[in-house]
């Protein structure tokens, strides 16, 4: 006779699921770790994938969600059923779903305590610990298993650019260079973006943005929130213009860490492709980015509206 009870998995639908999903997290988070309610329920919930947990009864024991961009949250277990395998049945499910659907390299945020749990199925942490909800957590991604860079993951949709470049800032903890001839507001000018932009620039006094920006026409006459992000924060974001015989480069990038980057050619619109823990191309770009940035200045127009 088994010790252990037996439990099964399946996709839970935010609309007709949400009550069961709730009857997990609200316990585990909520009333057990003191988390605002206001905060346990966010928008990401309406796009996330879900997955639920049951016992043979079909009551609900754990949940964990997968977004699009490839992180992995709300990942809760009721107390009677920790230390029986159902928060590693979850991961398990998630990281599977991940590959076969071609979701981003995957990532989380990992509460302090956990960091062993998520480090035993193949995380590793990165960056430094960060407060959430008030409770200490630290980002860890999945490491590849051969310890190489992975191939480039192919872009043709500004979508795909969104969601990597998202991905790409949450992870970093050190410095991004942007490369861009308007921070075009469909991919730099969107909340989640700016809010992982802010973060980075926030979470350590080493932090170093840096953004070269060719045409600010549109900006001054629309405005932007990463400039007024900069404006805020001038001693962490810097916004170049490149001399004039650096313009025109027929392609735009993003780099994260001198690790990961994102590449968009520009004759064709929202073509491109995303490459993580490729230290040589990232090099490649830094290089080219550290070469035009010697020879820019900053941008006494964009200057002018911070005042």
């Amino acid at each position: 006779m088994t010790n252990e009870a037996p439990f099964s998995l399946r996709p839970a639908s935010w609309e007709a699921d949400r009550e069961s999903l709730g009857a997990v997290r609200i316990p585990v988070f909520v009333d057990e770790q003191a988390v605002p309610a206001d905060m346990e329920w966010d928008p990401a919930d309406e796009t996330a994938f879900h997955l639920l947990a049951e016992d043979r009864d079909g009551n609900p024991i754990g949940t964990a969600r997968l977004l699009p961009d490839g992180r992995i949250g709300r990942m809760a277990v009721l107390r009677p059923w920790r230390g029986r395998g159902v928060g590693s049945a979850l991961l398990r499910a998630l990281l599977q779903r991940a590959r076969e659907h071609g979701y981003p390299p995957v990532f989380l945020s990992a509460q302090l305590q956990a960091m062993p749990f998520y480090a035993r199925h193949g995380f590793e942490p990165l960056g430094e610990t960060f407060m959430e909800a008030g409770i200490p957590h630290r980002q860890m991604r999945l490491a590849d298993p051969a310890g190489s860079a992975a191939g480039p993951v192919e872009l043709q949709h500004r979508d795909a650019f969104l969601q990597h470049g998202i991905r790409m800032l949450r992870q970093a903890s050190r410095s991004l260079e942007i490369l861009t001839h308007d921070l075009d507001p469909a991919l730099y000018d969107q909340g989640p973006f700016v809010d992982a932009l802010k973060r980075l620039a926030t979470a350590s006094h080493q932090s170093r943005i840096r953004i070269l920006l060719e045409d600010n026409d549109r900006v001054q006459k629309q405005g932007h929130r990463v400039l007024e992000l900069a404006r805020r924060l001038p001693s962490r974001i810097a916004i170049h213009r490149p001399a004039a015989d650096h313009q025109e480069q027929g392609q735009n990038f993003l780099i994260a860490d001198r690790s990961d980057y994102l590449l968009q050619r520009m004759h064709t619109p929202y073509q491109g492709e995303a490459g993580y823990r490729n230290r040589r191309q990232a090099r490649r770009l830094g290089e080219l980015f550290d070469q035009m940035w010697e020879h820019s200045e900053p941008d006494r127009a964009l200057r002018r509206l911070y005042i």
